[in-house]
């Protein structure tokens, strides 16, 4: 019961920050709970109805956030596009039959961005013209072992009778060049 509690809070608190997706999937967690109360589970029916109805009258202004987010994300404005794609996912946003979806997206710009930079690493960025920041000459690395060359052996030239392609202690050879007949 306490639990079906706190998930109509969470629908409440999804709902007044204009997230009617996260919302109505809070709801429908409260009317499916065994232990939920009648109030509790009519009232929920109610604010998702309410979710449902503000979720359709924001879709032309998702359309459009769709539509500018694509548009980032083909200019390889990822940053931008990613914030607009998880903003219509969190909205519960369903793009037209054959439109990827916004998750889909966020896949795509999770592989080509760059991992944020981890807290422990400390990049440095020098000057030109800063000499304190140069680091110091490291001792140039030893030049590999140079490794002797062996020209491979050249093959033995055919003896004037032997045909083309002819290989010693194979049965009956193998011919490079096909046998022309003429008539």
């Amino acid at each position: 019961r306490k639990s079906a509690r706190a998930e109509f809070e969470l629908g409440q608190d999804a709902l007044r920050n204009n997230h009617p997706g996260e919302a109505i999937a809070h709801y429908y967690n409260v009317v499916n709970n065994k232990f939920v109360d009648e109030g509790t589970k009519k009232k929920a029916t109610e604010q998702m109805a309410l979710a449902d109805a503000q979720r359709k009258g924001m879709t032309g202004d998702m359309k459009s956030q769709y539509t500018a987010a694509v548009a980032d994300y083909k200019a390889g404005n990822l940053g931008s596009a990613k914030q607009k794609f998880e903003t219509l996912v969190a909205q519960g946003y369903k793009p037209a039959m054959f439109q990827r979806s916004p998750d889909d997206y966020l896949k795509d710009i999770a592989k080509r961005m760059p991992p944020p930079e981890q807290p422990g690493r400390a990049t440095e960025l020098a000057l030109p013209g800063d000499q304190s920041l140069t680091p110091g000459a490291k001792p140039p690395a030893p030049a590999p072992a140079p490794v002797a060359e062996v020209p491979p052996a050249p093959a033995p030239a055919p003896e004037p009778g032997e045909p083309l392609g002819f290989i010693p202690g194979s049965s009956g050879g193998c011919r490079r060049t096909p046998r022309v007949t003429r008539r």
